[in-house]
Formats: structure tokens, sequence, C-alpha cells
């Protein structure tokens, strides 16, 4: 007897939130313990120089075995590959890219081969597949080409993603063209070019896998019967399978009374020298005094605790270590001499359990508040805008433009998961 070939789904990975969520929509689809499916994961490794840490291959490592392990209760074949990038801006075509859309094309196909070749390896086919799930990776394109068939479906990452398929008075302005016609001849124009002529020129997806599915299901109707929502309890059991396997239910032993978590930035893009971290950790403390020590006082925090993203531990770390007034009040920790796996703050919630959340305007706020609607969540994003833009002349985009979108024109929607924003004016310390 032949044995019956399996329905191959691609889990296209390159993040542990994104590995969370497949793994929640796996759990409740049953499709972890479907025999007529196998699971594939298809990790992109994240392309980080030496300039983010002094150990960026240990810490590439970290990541990856991050998310290996968040699937690991599931998955069957684990395949590594690297990105490859671009050799030009995609948002800056020009009559004079020509030659630089033909050096990515030959990179595009090179890395065409690669992942051939890696399947092979596995002895995948091809014929096979018959679904892949993407976040943010990069081979997305790639497996349009060579699966052509196959069903796709976009897992959210990030506010950004939030907003796919949201009317276009939504997006910033400077960020690609304003019309969805001109987008489309644009990226018909790219994708011809720079992909040799790939079958994957349709950007829309199957379906959209999210957390907020029923909030983004209310903002654009037209595509809510492709939008499909992760349901709290299968994220929380999902959450659950990670606690074990990470051991964080350890981690409540080094923490007193109420706490706070307290989300760091980073000021890489524009830091010129060692002293503007230490300058910008420093006016930071002076924010968290100014405008949280009252938010402190209500909620009986006696703990803070600072969670720093895993790429930027070294400038966090050194910033945190000078927080010379806070240490006056409260008890300090930093998450990641607790953890060094240093998962995103969603993975930690359920162990800490702290009152207040704090951070920029990002999805981990949102995702947070929805996992855990108890929790307070505050944005300190205007004074991050303040100080970047009075001290470099510059910021990150997204910040004013997201919240434009979630706490302008979609604020009903998504009202009781929107973060509290501090605003107040910067505390700039003076050059010496």
């Amino acid at each position: 007897m032949f044995e019956k070939k399996k329905k191959i789904i691609i889990l296209l990975i390159d993040n542990p939130i994104t590995a969370l969520f497949m793994l929640g929509w796996l759990k409740q689809n049953n499709l972890d313990k479907d025999d007529n499916y196998e699971i594939v994961s298809f990790y992109c490794t994240i392309d980080y120089d030496d300039s983010y840490s002094k150990k960026i291959d240990s810490k590439k490592t970290i990541y990856e075995n991050n998310c290996k392990r968040i699937m690991s209760p599931i998955q069957t074949k684990w395949i590594s590959c690297s990105e490859p990038g671009y050799y030009i801006d995609r948002f800056s075509l020009t009559p004079f890219s020509f030659y630089k859309l033909n050096q990515e094309r030959k990179l595009k196909k090179l890395y065409l081969h690669k992942i051939k070749t890696a399947l092979k390896t596995k002895n995948i086919s091809m014929q096979n597949i018959q679904q892949v799930w993407r976040g943010t990776s990069g081979f997305g394109s790639f497996f349009r080409y060579l699966c052509p068939r196959a069903e796709f479906s976009k897992f959210e990452h990030g506010l950004s993603d939030t907003c796919i398929n949201t009317p276009e008075p939504l997006f910033p302005k400077n960020l690609s063209l304003p019309k969805k016609t001109n987008r489309k001849i644009y990226w018909w124009i790219y994708n011809h070019l720079a992909y040799f002529n790939f079958s994957y020129l349709n950007y829309e997806f199957d379906s959209y896998i999210s957390l907020l599915g029923e909030e983004r299901k209310k903002t654009t109707p037209a595509y809510e019967n492709s939008i499909k929502s992760i349901k709290l309890s299968f994220i929380h059991k999902a959450l659950s399978i990670v606690n074990k396997q990470f051991n964080l239910s350890l981690l409540q032993k080094n923490i007193s009374g109420a706490s706070a978590v307290i989300l760091l930035h980073n000021i890489k893009p524009w830091a010129k020298n060692p002293n503007d971290h230490l300058l910008f950790f420093q006016a930071f403390e002076k924010h968290l005094i100014n405008s949280y020590s009252k938010i402190f006082r209500q909620n009986q925090i006696k703990t803070l605790i600072f969670k720093s993203r895993l790429f930027h531990e070294e400038f966090n770390k050194e910033g945190f270590n000078n927080f010379s007034q806070l240490k006056k009040e409260y008890y300090l920790l930093f998450l990641s001499d607790l953890s060094k796996e240093n998962l995103p703050t969603e993975f930690y919630l359920d162990t800490i359990k702290p009152v207040v959340l704090i951070g920029d305007y990002s999805s981990g706020l949102f995702y947070s508040k929805k996992l855990y609607p108890n929790i307070k969540t505050y944005s300190y994003h205007p004074w991050f805008i303040n100080y970047t833009t009075q001290t470099f002349d510059a910021t990150f985009p997204d910040h004013s433009w997201l919240e434009k979108t979630f706490h302008g024109v979609l604020q009903n929607e998504f009202k009781h998961i929107l973060p509290t924003i501090i605003s107040t004016q910067t505390n700039k310390p003076k050059q010496t």
C-alpha cells in the first residue's frame, strides 16, 4: 500500500510573537493533532549587525532558539534560512534605479535557489504545500512563486499590520503612494523588474489572522470574511505551553509587592557616541519621576521591571544601571537579568502580573491589554518624539500616524484596549 501524502503547512517565522500566534491558531483549529497535515517551520534569520551588540551572533542564536522552543510542541521539521534583504529601497523607485533593480533580481534568484535546496534537503515536495502562513517574513513572496496554488494567510505583527485594508486616509502620506491604483502600478513595475515576473503580484491574502480580529472586522467590513480571530483562550493556552518551556513561573519569586513593567526604547539610529545613550536614559528617568510617580503611588507600586528588546540590551542595561533617583523609591529589576531569553512582554505578564504597563505606542501595549484587560497601560511616545526631535532632529515616523489612527479614526473600535497617553515636556539634560 502507498503511504498517503500529508498536506504541508509552511510556517514562515521570524519572531516570537508570530510563532505564538501561529501556535494559538494551530491549537484553535486542531491542526497540530490532524494526521493529514505536516507542519514545517521555516525560520527567517534576522539581519542585525554587530553595531547592535558585541555578542550579536549569540543574540541571533537566542532569538532563533526562542522561536524554535515556542513551536517545539507541534512542529515536525525546522528549516533555518537567512532573508535576502534588499539591494534597493523599495519605496524610492526612480528611472535611474534599473541597474540596482537588476542587481536585486540576481539576489532574488540566488535566494530562490537556496529555498528550493532547503526544502529538498528536508524531503518537502512543493506540490504538497497546501498552506503558507507568514508574519513579516520576506520569504512570503518566494513561496507565492513556488506554490501558486497554496492558500496564503497573513498573521498580524505590529500595529501597521492591524491597519491592513483599512481606508486609505489612515496611512501616512509620506510612506509610499497614497492612491491604491498608483500603488498597484508601482508594485507591478517593482516586482517585474526585481523579481523576474514572479507570479505573486497580487498582494492580497486568502485570510488575515489576528488577535485583534474582532476589532479589525469593524473597521474593514469589506474584508470581514477573510479576517479571522484568534480566540483569547487559545493564546492563553499557547502561553501556558511556553511558560512551561521556559520555566517562566520562577520569575515570580524575584518580585516584591505590586509591580509595573516599563518597556525601554532606543535611540540607536541617531546616537553618535555612548554619551548620547546615557543622556537619553537620564532624561527618561526624569520623565518617569515627573509623569508617573502619582500613578505609581495610586497603584501602590513597589517594583519597577524594565524590559529591553533583545538586540538593545547592552545600551539599555547601561542606562538602567544609571537610574540613580528611581532606586531610592522602588525596587528595580532588569528583566533580561532574570530571563536571558528576553521574550516579548506578552510572554511574561501571566507570571509577573504587573498592575501597570508603560511603553511607547506599540502593539505590545494593545496585545497586552487584550490578553489581560485589568492591566493599566500607558504610552510615553509624545515624550519620546519630543526628545528625539529636539536632540537629533529626527524620530521614528510611525508613532504620530498610528496615534491619529487608533486614538482618532478608529477610536470607537479599539477604545477598550487603547493605552492612556501621557504627554509632558521633554526633560532634556544639559550637555556638559
